[in-house]
């Protein structure tokens, strides 16, 4: 069996609660655009919570029955960059997921070490690496994804474990979007649900464990599985009536 070694925290929904900021950067680049906004309905959710700018700029104008050239694309990619950094920026709090700072300082306890993954690019969270360096020893921005790739396919957890030599199998990723459950399962690795973005039942389908918040997590049990296949104790033998006499 395995020893866990690595934690991987998705951002979105894990770190950060930035998905208001997302909607908001994405309205405003299609107001630029003559467009109609995006409302955030039972679709926007679980399409777009977790992804990419890219990903969420080729949904948004989709919607509006346009097509969006590659060139298009990149003009708007960066000015939502820009616009995503800045509201970053303005806030008065940084929108932290509650109580991910003491989870964090738990981790670090253990002896775990902690990558953040994120779907955002290097330019966008500028600000956040002062929040998190004291207890994450990378974070890992979408800059690889580029434009066309996505969070779903893998391709980012892929990208972090091959340039940090990585073995799936000693890392568990914490993930709270579909997007990144997906991500971190087609990598191969194990994935504990934060149902603090979608219900309990649904979050629960996509991953191995699930809780509601981070104080939840039974790091015990969960070191346990990872060393013996079991995430509880084994029952102590007990000797049958007759063999007791």
């Amino acid at each position: 069996m395995a020893t866990l070694r690595h934690i991987l925290l998705g951002c979105s929904g894990g770190l950060l609660f930035d998905e208001p900021l997302y909607l908001r950067v994405i309205n405003q680049v299609l107001l630029e655009e003559n467009a109609p906004a995006l409302s955030q309905d039972d679709d926007y959710r679980p399409r777009c919570y977790g992804t990419t700018l890219g990903e969420r700029l080729h949904y948004a104008w989709q919607q509006t029955g346009r097509i969006l050239s590659p060139e298009l694309g990149s003009r708007l990619h960066q000015r939502a960059q820009i616009y995503y950094a800045e509201l970053l920026r303005s806030q008065a709090r940084r929108p932290l997921i509650t109580g991910v700072i003491e989870a964090l300082m738990e981790i670090q306890r253990l002896g775990l070490s902690v990558m953040v993954v994120a779907a955002q690019t290097r330019r966008q969270l500028l600000l956040l690496a002062d929040t998190v360096q004291p207890y994450c020893q990378d974070l890992y921005f979408g800059d690889c994804l580029g434009l066309a790739g996505t969070v779903a396919s893998g391709d980012l957890h892929r990208q972090l474990l091959a340039d940090l030599g990585l073995d799936p199998q000693s890392c568990l990723s914490l993930e709270a979007t579909y997007a990144g459950m997906a991500g971190a399962k087609a990598a191969g690795i194990p994935v504990l649900g934060l149902a603090t973005l979608f219900p309990y039942p649904m979050v629960q389908r996509r991953s191995q464990w699930v809780v509601d918040s981070f104080r939840q997590i039974e790091w015990e049990r969960i070191q346990r599985w990872y060393a013996t296949g079991q995430d509880r104790p084994s029952e102590p033998a007990t000797t049958p009536p007759e063999q007791a006499a």
